[in-house]
């Protein structure tokens, strides 16, 4: 045997170990981490609920790549600090064997902190639905190893845009719960599997269809997403993702969010978060994370997962405040 036969042999045996197409939904790792979604159909008649509960966490303030101290932002209001905790509840139903339908809506908790030119701190919060996603998830390939499938989705805007501090000022766009628009998901997914391996990537984006009623769009969102996952036991695995997003700018501007009229600084916003042409973004997340599937008992079945992430990249159009860190923790159950 030559050695191309012999690298050959070898690279067919490590991707073709003894898989049942009935086994690969049993495993631990059979979902992708609990940080993505829509990478999996089920069988007809199957239907699966879940439960995700989201935090995020962003501290200090960035312009591009680089880091800038309160003195450095050029606002009245400087905002120091943003948390998001997010509720999200899921359904699947497997209308075919090769076409699952998806639902997943929730509410959302957001508190920012922030500092004025006199060194005087504040906050203000909101709370609320944010918008609900309907999703059609289609599988074109499956040879029990292999997945592949077309995701097609719709964000329905449940969420308000028009939410108001206690004084009656609306609340800037990272502080509002919804996009005001109807958006399109497209989207595609891979997953792969051999004896205790697998791997999956993913792409998704988020195109707004039209202005809101406020007289602006949300920009379209890019995200690009890679993972590989290591199956400790039936019960228990363990993945490594890398997550791209890109996220353009506003267009327009909320007509209830104006720059100030007097002074010096005429015609500035007050705080960063107000101005519609500081959100464009770019960021690269690495994350870890934890699937555990409850092998037996009275609980058989049912996943719980947990995924931290930090960013490796980031670059803001700013001064806007950066990412800190995330942290997906969840549940999913087939019936």
């Amino acid at each position: 045997m030559n050695q191309l036969n012999k690298i050959l042999l070898i690279t067919y045996l490590l991707f073709s170990y003894n898989i049942s197409a009935d086994s690969v939904p049993n495993r631990p790792d059979y979902h992708a981490p609990i940080g993505v979604m829509r990478d999996h159909i089920h069988k007809k008649g199957e239907i699966m609920t879940s439960y995700r509960l989201g935090y995020m966490y962003m501290d200090e303030n960035r312009n591009n790549r680089d880091r800038l101290t309160i003195d450095e932002i050029d606002y009245i209001i400087k905002p120091t600090s943003m948390t998001m905790k997010m509720h999200m509840f899921g359904a699947m139903y497997g209308l075919t064997n090769h076409l699952t339908l998806g639902l997943m809506g929730g509410f959302a908790e957001k508190k920012m902190t922030q500092i004025n030119n006199n060194n005087e701190p504040s906050s203000m919060d909101n709370n609320g639905q944010f918008d609900t996603k309907f999703n059609i998830l289609y599988q074109i390939y499956n040879d029990g190893k292999n997945y592949l499938q077309f995701n097609a989705g719709l964000s329905v805007p449940t969420g308000s845009i028009k939410d108001t501090k206690d004084n009656g000022d609306f609340l800037s766009y990272p502080m509002q719960m919804g996009s005001g628009t109807y958006d399109l998901l497209p989207g595609i997914s891979y997953s792969g599997f051999n004896n205790n391996w697998s791997w999956g990537g993913q792409f998704n984006g988020t195109f707004r269809l039209g202005r809101n009623n406020s007289g602006y769009t949300l920009g379209d969102i890019y995200n690009l997403t890679a993972w590989a996952a290591r199956k400790i036991n039936n019960s228990f695995s363990i993945s490594l993702r890398l997550d791209g997003n890109l996220i353009n700018d506003i267009s327009g501007k909320d007509r209830n969010i104006n720059p100030m009229t007097m002074g010096m600084m005429a015609g500035q916003y007050m705080a960063a978060p107000m101005n519609p042409e500081l959100h464009d973004k770019k960021q690269i997340d690495a994350l870890i994370g934890v699937n555990f599937l409850v092998p037996n008992g009275y609980f058989i079945g049912h996943r719980l997962a947990l995924e931290l992430g930090m960013p490796a990249y980031q670059r803001i159009d700013g001064p806007m405040l950066e990412n800190d860190y995330k942290l997906t923790l969840g549940w999913q159950k087939a019936f």
